[in-house]
């Protein structure tokens, strides 16, 4: 499902009308910026709405009467531009693969228990950085020590005992 939703989002579209062309749309986690981490060789999730439908269809997901397949909330932190007009976008763009999408505008705070303490979100859309480093940005999204329920920290809760040796390589 995670694929056809990549397929689903036009991020071009996101980054120039959702955060006014501030940003650059990039296939991994870790930006060209950083050419000695940076994998040009990564799978491409490139903005086909064709192939999403397909991957909904083909993962037992089809339209129901309303034309809608199923609903994901979408948290996000209220007054900040560069979350809420992407926001927006996501949720149209998702919707005309048949997935509704429910925006759910949460105080700074509010948005920091229930998505980084309580993992209580679908999905959550908010600008993050890698801070210049992998071991310093983009570690403390993906390794299983960062799961620790503290803001901007592995969220999702993602464990890989590779990635995690990968991420010690990178600071030795």
């Amino acid at each position: 499902d995670h694929f056809a939703i990549a397929h689903a989002i036009d991020k071009r579209f996101v980054v120039e009308k959702g955060m006014r062309g501030v940003g650059k749309v990039i296939d991994s986690v870790i930006p060209p910026g950083i050419p000695w981490a940076y994998n040009p060789n990564v799978p491409k999730y490139e903005f086909d709405v064709k192939k999403a439908n397909a991957l909904l269809d083909a993962a037992g997901h089809p339209r129901g009467a309303s034309g809608m397949r199923f609903s994901l909330g979408l948290s996000y932190e209220a007054g900040n531009d560069n979350s809420e007009r992407p926001a927006q976008i996501i949720r149209e763009q998702l919707k005309a693969v048949g997935i509704e999408v429910k925006l759910e505008r949460l105080e700074r705070s509010v948005m920091l228990d229930k998505v980084f303490k309580k993992y209580d979100f679908d999905m959550w859309f908010g600008p993050l950085t890698t801070r210049g480093h992998p071991a310093l940005g983009v570690a403390r999204l993906f390794t299983t020590s960062s799961i620790t329920g503290r803001p901007f920290t592995n969220f999702t809760r993602y464990s890989n005992p590779k990635v995690d040796r990968l991420f010690d390589l990178a600071v030795a």
